[in-house]
């Protein structure tokens, strides 16, 4: 098909959009103007160009940016993106298989007409200032490759022919390795059979060894530390098996130290949909989870000052008046058990006069001051009733408004009345 540049001049507005639609579904701003215009005047649409290795690299050059912006985050909201990241990053190989597919084929079609190059393919792309992009070139092929048209990049075949796993395992280096290289993360690939056919710097540097001791390899033989392998073993099979993604999260010793890695192995389909191979890949998020580990120890010391307390403790919702938690020594002070105390409202453990008091004088003052310090009296399972004196304070709990309430037994200080201090 013939392709001429045309200018476009577009509203800012318009532009932004088609950036984030473009960043999303991986193709370039001409070819998402082409389908729309095709589209609107019931023309064929155009074959879009291929996938090239720069767009793969794009995109995970920036969902790189984003895990770096969450890395201090943690919580909840991370370990989501970071499930979102994997899927992501199997899309990317995903693409750079077709890629390379679509690559092989047009290579098949210039050996056999005796053309010594590529051209690019890529039709211009268009941006803010009507300016077109200039696409890189396709990835030069070691001298070997160029003659063998009908080599692809995971070819299950193979797998049973040592010259032919050499050369895909030469392949798959020229070109996922200008991806990785610069990519802070574990990442290989394995076959069918399992032998590994591309590993990337990093995980030599993770795993302590060579390629030359893992390209060609069967995974369960090699020698990387046993927390990978022993996940390998468990679930490569499976994932070949049924198709599906395996995750866990490692931690692994460094010497002295222990490091924390998100790790995935996930299925790699051909064009009928058959699982030819696995990829894997680790993301190092040691310092998100020593993040998790402080919190919990933080927690744990709070929880051990809210539990081992002399005084009874309660929070209470600040608009059913519903006790949302009470320590341990609530419950046995007033002679229920915490469940039974979680499961009643903060009149249930009042008497009469005191409940009254509480709604008229001591609401009013927290929501002028936000604290509160009065005498009271709670009543007991068995009905007796003794005096306390309470500082409470309003507090946020999460979306909603509580009280945190400490009372203090006041059995030797009997007063006749609760009165404001």
């Amino acid at each position: 098909m013939t392709n001429r540049t045309v200018s476009f001049r577009f509203p800012q507005e318009l532009i932004n959009t088609l950036e984030v639609r473009a960043s999303h579904s991986g193709k370039t701003k001409t070819d998402l103007v082409i389908e729309a215009v095709a589209e609107v005047y019931g023309a064929s649409k155009p074959m879009s160009a291929t996938t090239t290795i720069s767009s793969v690299q794009k995109q995970i050059d920036a969902l790189r940016e984003d895990i770096e912006a969450l890395a201090t985050e943690g919580g909840a909201r991370a370990q989501t993106y970071l499930q979102g990241y994997t899927s992501n990053f199997v899309v990317a190989i995903q693409q750079a298989l077709q890629s390379l597919k679509d690559f092989n084929s047009l290579l098949g079609a210039k050996l056999d007409t005796n053309r010594p190059c590529l051209p690019n393919t890529e039709m211009p792309e268009i941006v803010a200032d009507s300016t077109p992009d200039t696409s890189l070139p396709p990835p030069s092929l070691p001298n070997a490759l160029q003659h063998l048209p009908q080599t692809t990049l995971l070819n299950p075949e193979a797998a049973s022919n040592p010259q032919q796993l050499s050369l895909q395992i030469q392949y798959q280096l020229q070109i996922f390795d200008p991806l990785f290289s610069a990519i802070p993360e574990l990442v290989f690939v394995c076959d069918r059979a399992g032998h590994f056919t591309y590993v990337s710097p990093f995980a030599m540097r993770v795993w302590g060894v060579t390629r030359e001791e893992l390209l060609g390899q069967i995974y369960h033989t090699v020698n990387i530390p046993p927390e990978f392998l022993d996940f390998n073993l468990a679930q490569f099979g499976s994932v070949l098996s049924f198709g599906k993604m395996s995750a866990t999260e490692l931690a692994v010793s460094c010497g002295n130290s222990v490091r924390y890695y998100d790790y995935n192995l996930s299925p790699i389909r051909d064009d009928a949909g058959t699982v030819i191979g696995v990829v894997g890949n680790a993301i190092d998020v040691t310092h998100r989870k020593q993040s998790e580990l402080d919190l919990q120890e933080s927690f744990k010391r709070c929880r051990n000052l809210f539990e081992f307390a002399n005084d009874l403790i309660f929070i209470v919702d600040a608009e059913s008046h519903r006790i949302l938690d009470a320590n341990l020594k609530a419950a046995r002070r007033l002679r229920y058990t915490r469940k039974e105390l979680c499961q009643m409202a903060l009149e249930d453990i009042e008497p009469p006069d005191s409940a009254i008091y509480f709604e008229k004088a001591v609401i009013p003052q927290l929501e002028r001051n936000g604290s509160a310090i009065f005498t009271h009296s709670l009543r007991r399972k068995d009905g007796n009733v003794i005096p306390v004196e309470v500082s409470v304070r309003l507090t946020e709990l999460g979306d909603r408004l509580a009280y945190q309430s400490f009372a203090r037994d006041m059995h030797n200080r009997m007063t006749e009345h609760p009165t404001d201090v």
